[in-house]
Order: C-alpha cells, then structure tokens, then sequence
C-alpha cells in the first residue's frame, strides 16, 4: 500500500485540527447539558415545588387559625369553627391540573378529613396496610412534635383515581390549638415529567446545535482545506519556478535544461505531451529542439509564423499565452488562411517564456555562446496538455 502524500496528510492533520475540538466541544456541551444542567434544574425544580407545598401548607395553617381566633372571641363554637376549617379545606385544590388537596388528622394519625378516599376518615393511618405508608406517617408524627413542620415521602392514591399509586412528597405542618397535623403533597411523577419534557427540549436543542455546528465545522473546513490546497500549489509553483531558475543558471547543456523544465513542470500539471519551442527573429522560423508527445512523433519546423495555422505561432507573435480548444484551434487557422499543424488537441495551452537581450558577444566559451544565442535571438514557447485528447502545435 503507498503512504498517503504530503497533500493528503496535510488535508488529514487540517480535518482533525477542525473537526477534534469542534466535537470536543459538542461532547462537553452533551455532558455539561445532562450532568450539571439537567440536575441543577431538577434540583430547583424541587425547591420550588417544596417551597409551594410550604406555602400552601401555610395558608392552611392561618385559615385555621383565623377560625380558632373566631371562636375564642365567641363568633362561633370551637366545634362550629373546627367543622367548618374541615369543610373549608376540603374544597382547596391547586396544581396545575387543579386535583392537588390538603389532608388534615390529628396527632394520633386519625384521619380527620380527606378530599379523595372519605373512607379513611376516623382511621389511624399508622394501621395502613402499606408498611412503608405507616412508617411515613409515623415519622411525620415525629417531625411535627419535634419541629412543628417538614417533609415526608410515600407511596399513594394518585390524585381521584383509585386504581393508581404513585410516590407522594408532602408537606405537614402542626395546628398546635387544636393538636392537628395538616398536610399538602405533589406526586414525584408530576415533576418526573416536567423533567422529561424538559430533557426532550434539551435533546432537540443539541440535535439543531450538531446540526448547525457540523454545517459550520464542513464549511470552515471547505474553506481551510481551499486555502491550504491554494497555499500547497503556490508552494509547489514557487519550488518549480526555483528550480528552473537553478537549472537555467547552472546547466550550459540545452537538452540537460529542456529536461530539467519537463521534469519541474510534471510536479504540478499534467506533461504527459509536452514541447519547447523556440522562435528565431532572424528567420522568422519556430523550431522545436525538445517535445514528448503520445501522438504525433515528428514536429516539423514551422518557417513563417505570420502564415501559419499553429497555435504555437499565436502564442509568439501575441505574446500572450494561449489556452484553446480543438474548436478554437480549428477557427483560428482557418482565420489565418490555413491548416492546423500537428493534431489538433481537445485542450491546449501554450506559455511564451520571454528573455531580455544581451549584446556582450566576447566571450568565446562554445557553451556559454549557445546559451548567449539562446536568450539572445529567440523566444521560447512551452506548451502542455490539460486533459486527455489529441495534441497540436
């Protein structure tokens, strides 16, 4: 298997500079929301529903004692004024469904009143038949003589519907006048499912937030991977160009040099057909000292470019360089009255490399003299093929 190159290694460690913090930070975000968030808001939840237990609690506990402080100044008999703080109480509902009640016995656990299940009152409900049901009424016995209020958990009727229990947190708080233990609960469920609901919302946010990050962490790395293949090949033509100029300063053997241009050019496009052509002034007259062609095997001279159908002649005597099609190569002989030379190419692109003249003619060195006549009488034409086709001059 061939090691991966040096661009796909870079685009590789580019996506995991990307991509590992941007999922780094989503996985913290995961964590964050269900491990700290969720149950801080659990947490809240529950002190806000225990604080209006509470208060609801005590807003019973000051009913009672606004009829107690009626009778004691003879507005009405105490049992007057006890039946109806029970009647009262009876009616209160509140909770988000309207079906959350208040419970009243006295200190012995005798049922005294109870909204849903009448057939409670006048029984102890430390000789419920749930175990767990009297150890909680026990305790909140104990809680309310030790400390007036507080809170006990258990497992109950949920609500009006007989046939269903559900675990209980109730608020009790003592009437010490009349030596009564009111009390007012919600059902764990109740906050059990604001808690899902809350859970669904929080999945739905982090699926929208994966969503638009991974759009945003593909488009950032689209565009990084662009700038860094962008900044690759301005290397690689930077280390061409070097190269030819290298070559060109230390090589005096053309060919050696035509060689060494094909060999730094097939780094970064495609050289499979490839020529060096060189135009004389003087002759007026296009030669072609080096190509590599997978069609045509011979180039001819072409001897007057201003009469010629090549592409070639184009690019020397426009200066400029020239990228064709077949079409184009077609319309553009036929504009000078002739035909293409060579086989006309699917796509073809022609670069005239220019070079200043030089006068000084003294020194005597054959090679440095071939390389003086070189620069000094001609213009040089480099053409390549872009994609697969036929080829052309």
């Amino acid at each position: 298997m061939r090691p991966p190159s040096a661009g796909k290694r870079s685009e590789l460690a580019l996506s995991f500079k990307i991509l590992i913090p941007a999922a780094l930070m989503f996985l913290l975000f995961i964590y964050f929301s269900y491990f700290v968030v969720l149950p801080l808001m659990e947490n809240k939840m529950m002190a806000q529903k225990r604080q209006t237990l509470r208060s609801m609690g005590t807003a019973v506990w000051h009913l009672l004692d606004h009829l107690h402080h009626k009778a004691e100044t003879g507005e009405m008999t105490v049992d007057k004024a006890r039946t109806m703080a029970l009647s009262m109480v009876k009616t209160l509902r509140f909770g988000t469904d309207g079906k959350d009640y208040c419970w009243i016995s006295d200190l012995e656990t005798v049922v005294l009143m109870h909204p849903y299940q009448m057939d409670l009152v006048g029984r102890r409900l430390t000789e419920h038949a749930d175990a767990s049901t009297r150890r909680a009424f026990t305790r909140a016995i104990d809680l309310v003589k030790a400390s007036g209020e507080g809170f006990i958990d258990y497992q109950w009727q949920w609500q009006d519907d007989p046939s269903r229990i559900g675990s209980k947190l109730s608020y009790v708080k003592f009437y010490e006048p009349w030596g009564w233990m009111l009390g007012t609960g919600l059902y764990v469920q109740d906050v059990r499912a604001e808690i899902s609901l809350l859970t669904r919302q929080l999945f739905a946010l982090l699926l929208a937030v994966l969503v638009v990050s991974t759009v945003f962490c593909f488009y950032v790395y689209q565009q990084a991977s662009t700038i860094e293949r962008q900044r690759q090949r301005a290397e690689s033509i930077n280390r061409v160009l070097i190269q030819i100029s290298n070559a060109a300063s230390t090589t005096f053997d053309l060919d050696a040099l035509y060689r060494s241009i094909h060999l730094s050019l097939g780094a970064i496009i495609d050289v499979s057909n490839f020529y060096i052509a060189l135009y004389d002034r003087e002759t007026d007259a296009i030669s072609f000292p080096y190509y590599r062609d997978e069609v045509d095997t011979v180039y001819p001279m072409i001897g007057n470019i201003h009469r010629s159908g090549a592409l070639t002649a184009k690019v020397i005597r426009t200066a400029a360089t020239v990228l064709s099609t077949r079409e184009e190569a077609f319309a553009w002989a036929a504009s000078q009255g002739e035909s293409p030379v060579g086989t006309p190419s699917a796509l073809w692109l022609g670069v005239p490399l220019k070079s200043k003249k030089r006068s000084d003619r003294r020194d005597g060195h054959p090679k440095l003299q071939r390389r003086r006549s070189f620069r000094q009488n001609r213009c040089r034409c480099v053409r390549v093929r872009i994609r697969p086709g036929s080829h052309g001059h």
